[in-house]
């Protein structure tokens, strides 16, 4: 009897034991959590006071845990008091998400950080205090301010345009306009974005089809449009245009640049030469990328190759491509082989890097040739597959190491068919029953139990929920011993996510009540920590199947924690390989950082996630799982994309431009060019950038001087230079620079914009020439000739003007013709009355000279019309008229002179023609006659005497 007892106490002692060592082992599971995070973590009484922290919060903040724990948490930040009210937040609302402060290390770095944080509540429901998580943002202010520079960037070259700039959407809708094209059209930028593009000119249509040809061939050049502006001018343009696209490939629209040709249509040249060789192919690719040319000799790689090969750029360039390989033999075939056949695939060669690492490469190549189609060299890719290899014998370890697993464990395990049938044990199921592995193997699962339908009703149950928890059922061995057991099961899976059987872990539940509400808060302080975490968290077993989730993974995937909880990890991704290879590298390598997967919610919604994992242990130190978080990059992945679409949209403004432009920083050095550029200075893009920009002019000295008057003054216009091309041929250009900034407006160097204007010098020669012929037939007129413009102001006069007048040449072009006038409202009227008519003649006003002198003239004008066929004012020639005026004066005193004499005579007095007809009478012949002067002057002679006859006889003709 007493040896029964001492048994049972025995039994019990050690049962005991396990419970104490299980709760331990959940302690050291919380401990892993909070360890393996990699946000900063940190846990505060109510008072603000630090109560736990994880190591990434002691990385951040330069401070032992010692040191934190048990000090005030506001006293690590630039601002104490906005994180005493983050605190205050979490414990009025519960919660607070993106908080962020500048935390302060303790040699000085300032981090910024974003807060989420939530309070922390034992078993009971009662306030323990704060649980927070510091999240690092850096990268993605970096991202941000990135973004932004790329975007000033692009507007200062859209503004540094001399030509309109305008880029159009496939639906013909305008996406951007330069100032240059809001001047050009009369209409604000606000006014053109979105509008139909063809709304601008005289021919829809044929604009319509520029644009549809643009988008299908990639580009237009020349293309001659008439465009006209809000006020009804139209002004013929020359447009070059070329197709923009993101960085998947897709077309999203195009840039045109429009020229105005109305005076220089025939001065144009088209430039059609294809730029063969895409400085971006090499640096676009996520491989090590490299090219070779005929020589066998490396002319580029990419920062992959440098990697790879653990050699830096400059020194790979140059160099013998096959002096990197093992087989230099075979590496120089290959290359050969490429240019012979065109391509190579799939060739496989080992890479020897300096340090002796030796690496399994496969390589695929391709010739690439110039605009001649001459053979160039080879461009190739060449593909780690070290790593492949690896998995591949990884594969067959962990075959083998997931039978050590199941060997390994404490608890009876057992795996069962969808039939019902027992198809794997390890030895602690072959203990616990007293069967051999061969007899449970294949024997059906129920009939091990004293309740073989309550143990079949388990089976189902798993299959139907994909996992059942703690499932009690009672055990008899083949010696008749009963113990009662509690399974724990969930399906397992095949690769294609097919479910294949049931995993079931049998553990002894006997006397362990006593420690399950010491379990249960240590479990709901877990469930705190992992259900406050913004990101997705979970964590599954070695085999990849989940065993915990956190909300943040239920929104993410849109089920529900039951459902994910036992179920494959890998499931839950569009790449299951990927996801099981990422479980799989976790646990030969104790960790993994950003390795992305996408995961595709229950709804189809796919996410691309980074995750962050480490293992976990129990307290003896055996590998329990794998602690997983998931971060939604989207955004991160929304800014990337962005700036490599504005990098995309930087190069098509560029290469659109039918000038030559160029980028110049502070110290002189060419940073960017467009192939423009390449043509006019006869030098290949390489060489450009990178070169002092003042070694291509023949006056070093001015091209010096012009950088530094565009830093110093923000932009130069027409600063002339004369280009000296790689052929020796000298160019007269014309440059338009401006600076432009970062977005803290920080000079970060200029644009210029180089125009060849070699013709236009010609023209505005042969302009200067019919200038000269035209100042001498205006200088060579006897009258005064000056021309006004459709606002009265004198635009040009001759020499006889300028004596007339007493004014100089510079004093009168530009003042307001009335103001030399006596009656300046009437001088004005005249030039309106000319604009209006077309012409005016003998248009008589009083000129008033600088001395005082007065002269009447006699205007004759009409209008003049500029190229366009507007009026741009007239021409009016002025006739000194003063003796003219004199003589008529005295014409009229004499007038006035006889009528005197004729009025003051006594007797009747009138003029008769010889025709007998009155021709003039006095008032006393009115009087005399009883008729009115108007009456009389007109009416012949004889109607009024008695005797005319008599009258003509003696030829009298006053009376």
């Amino acid at each position: 009897m007493g040896t029964k007892r001492s048994a049972t106490i025995a039994r019990r002692t050690a049962e005991n034991q396990g419970l104490t060592d299980e709760m331990k082992a959940a302690q050291f599971h919380m401990r892993s959590l909070i360890d393996s995070n990699v946000d900063a973590l940190a846990t505060t009484d109510p008072l603000g006071v630090i109560t736990d922290v994880n190591p990434q919060m002691c990385a951040l903040t330069g401070r032992r845990r010692e040191e934190l724990i048990g000090s005030a948490f506001k006293d690590y930040f630039t601002d104490p008091i906005r994180a005493e009210d983050g605190i205050r937040q979490v414990l009025t609302d519960g919660r607070v998400t993106n908080y962020e402060l500048t935390m302060s290390a303790k040699d000085g770095g300032k981090t910024i950080v974003s807060y989420n944080a939530t309070t922390l509540r034992d078993a009971e429901g009662r306030l323990r205090g704060v649980f927070a998580a510091a999240r690092d943002i850096t990268d993605q202010k970096q991202l941000e301010e990135s973004l932004r520079q790329v975007q000033t960037y692009t507007r200062g070259l859209i503004e540094a345009s001399v030509d309109g700039l305008v880029t159009v959407d496939p639906e013909l809708l305008v996406s951007d306009v330069n100032e240059q094209m809001s001047r050009m059209t009369g209409y604000a930028r606000d006014e053109l974005i979105g509008s139909p593009f063809t709304d601008y000119f005289t021919d829809p249509e044929a604009a319509a089809a520029g644009v549809r040809q643009t988008l299908e061939q990639g580009y237009v050049t020349n293309y001659v449009l008439v465009l006209r502006s809000r006020i009804g001018n139209e002004r013929a343009v020359s447009f070059n245009a070329s197709v923009f696209k993101d960085t998947a490939g897709d077309v999203r629209g195009i840039f045109a640049s429009a020229r105005d040709i109305t005076e220089q249509q025939r001065l144009e040249e088209e430039l059609r030469e294809q730029q063969t060789y895409t400085r971006g192919l090499i640096e676009s690719s996520v491989d090590a990328m490299i090219t070779v040319n005929p020589d066998l000799t490396i002319t580029d790689v990419n920062e992959q190759m440098v990697k790879l090969t653990e050699v830096v750029k400059a020194s790979l360039i140059g160099s013998r491509f096959q002096d990197f390989f093992t087989e230099p033999r075979r590496a120089a075939d290959g290359v050969r082989q490429t240019l012979r056949q065109g391509f190579v695939t799939n060739y496989e060669l080992t890479l020897r890097t300096p340090s002796g690492r030796e690496v399994l490469v496969s390589f695929n190549a391709s010739v690439y040739k110039d605009a001649a189609g001459a053979v160039r060299g080879i461009y190739a890719i060449a593909r780690d597959v070290t790593e492949q290899r690896r998995l591949e014998e990884q594969l067959r370890e962990q075959q083998n190491y997931s039978r050590a697993l199941i060997e390994a464990s404490v608890d009876a395990l057992v795996t069962v068919s969808p039939t019902g049938l027992i198809t794997d044990v390890n030895e602690q199921m072959v203990r616990l029953t007293g069967h051999g592995r061969q007899q449970l193997v294949g024997r059906p699962f129920a009939e091990l139990f004293t309740e073989p339908d309550r143990a079949t009703d388990g089976v189902k149950l798993t299959f139907a929920d994909g996992i059942v928890k703690n499932y009690e059922l009672v055990v008899r061995a083949k010696s008749g011993v009963e113990t009662r057991v509690s399974f724990n099961a969930a399906v397992f899976r095949d690769t294609a996510g097919n479910v294949d059987g049931i995993f079931a872990a049998a553990r002894d539940i006997t006397d362990q009540k006593g420690l399950e509400d010491e379990i249960r808060e240590q479990q709901t302080y877990n469930r705190g920590l992992i259900d406050s975490n913004i990101d997705a968290l979970m964590t599954t077993d070695a085999l990849g199947i989940i065993t915990d989730v956190n909300p943040q993974m239920c929104a993410m995937t849109g089920c529900t924690r039951d459902e994910l909880i036992g179920s494959a990890f890998k499931g839950y991704f569009t790449d299951p390989r990927r996801a099981e290879d990422g479980v799989r590298r976790v646990i030969t390598e104790g960790r993994v950082i950003n390795y992305e997967l996408t995961l595709r919610a229950k709804d189809g919604k796919e996410t691309t996630v980074s995750y962050n994992a480490t293992t976990f242990t129990g307290s003896d130190g055996r590998l329990r799982g794998v602690f997983a978080a998931a971060r939604d990059i989207t955004d991160q992945k929304r800014l990337e994309e962005d700036l490599r679409q504005a990098q995309n949209y930087n190069r098509g403004l560029i290469e659109s431009s039918v000038d030559a432009m160029l980028t110049v920083d502070p110290e002189l050095t060419v940073t960017d060019v467009n192939e423009q550029m390449v043509r006019l200075a006869g030098y290949a893009r390489d060489q450009l950038i990178g070169s002092s920009f003042q070694d291509y002019f023949t006056e070093p000295d001015r091209a010096i001087a012009g950088v530094r008057q565009t830093l110093a003054e923000g932009f130069v216009t027409n600063y002339e230079l004369t280009l000296r091309s790689r052929h020796r041929r000298q160019i007269l250009v014309s440059f338009n620079a401006s600076v432009y900034k970062d977005t803290e407006g920080r000079v970060r160097g200029i644009y210029a914009i180089a125009r060849d204007v070699t013709e236009q010098r010609r023209l505005e020669e042969q302009l200067r020439e019919q200038q000269h012929y035209n100042r001498g037939l205006i200088e060579s007129s006897v009258d005064a000739l000056v021309t006004v413009d459709p606002d009265v102001t004198i635009t040009d006069v001759n020499e006889q003007m300028v004596r007339l007048t007493g004014y100089t040449r510079e004093e009168l072009v530009g003042s307001p013709f009335r103001d030399y006038f006596t009656e300046p409202s009437r001088a004005a009227a005249g030039v309106r009355q000319t604009l209006a008519e077309g012409s005016v003649t003998n248009y008589e006003l009083v000129l008033r000279a600088r001395s005082g002198k007065r002269t009447v003239v006699s205007f004759s004008a009409g209008t003049f019309k500029d190229t366009e066929g507007r009026v741009a004012g007239i021409l009016a020639a002025a006739r000194d008229i003063t003796n003219q005026k004199r003589l008529a004066e005295d014409l009229r005193d004499q007038q006035t002179y006889n009528r005197g004499l004729i009025e003051s005579s006594v007797d009747a007095l009138m003029t008769v023609a010889p025709d007998g007809v009155i021709t003039d009478v006095n008032e006393q012949t009115v009087r005399l006659s009883g008729n009115s002067r108007r009456r009389l002057i007109g009416q012949p002679l004889r109607g009024l005497l008695h005797r005319p006859r008599a009258c003509r006889r003696r030829g009298q003709t006053n009376v």
